[in-house]
């Protein structure tokens, strides 16, 4: 095996950051790191922060679970109030890695009964779609919507891709 840097040691202020691979000899890297060595004013090193890019079983890890931002609503009142909130919407989730998985639609309904529009929106995380929420795009946007349509919105997390019914159980 060898060690090799990939890229040049960015240094500066106490710090050195770096990439590295560990791979065999004319082979592709096995392991691909990136390390941050902090160094005191006598430029002994005080730190060494070591993170994992890629190593054998890290990357056959599960997609991370998604958060969902979903909103059934009815008794819409289709004018300008919400043709501005559509209009709107798109360039509110870009910068939150937001997108539309469901929007209206007729559904199939096969128990029970059904009423109204149902949305979800998908983030990367939850962290993303509460940022997105509370953004002041989104909050000026917002009454377009809440003033000409009743209903319920709330954010939920998904599941993992190994994600099994009786997971609920444990």
């Amino acid at each position: 095996m060898r060690f090799r840097l990939l890229g040049d040691v960015d240094a500066h202020h106490g710090q050195a950051r770096f990439r590295w691979a560990l791979a065999p000899v004319d082979s592709e890297p096995v392991v691909i790191g990136f390390d941050v060595v902090t160094v005191n004013d006598d430029g002994l090193i005080t730190t060494v922060l070591g993170f994992l890019d890629r190593a054998p079983g890290l990357n056959d890890e599960v997609e991370p679970a998604r958060t969902y931002a979903v909103a059934h609503l009815h008794d819409v009142r289709m004018g300008d109030g919400i043709v501005g909130y559509l209009n709107g919407i798109d360039d509110t989730l870009r910068p939150f890695g937001g997108k539309f998985i469901i929007h209206g639609g007729r559904p199939t309904v096969l128990e029970g009964e059904w009423t109204g529009d149902l949305i979800v929106l998908e983030f990367p995380d939850r962290a993303s779609a509460e940022g997105w929420y509370r953004s002041d795009a989104y909050q000026r946007i917002l009454p377009l919507r809440t003033d000409n349509a009743a209903g319920t919105a709330f954010l939920i997390d998904g599941v993992d891709d190994a994600h099994a019914a009786t997971d609920i159980l444990r």
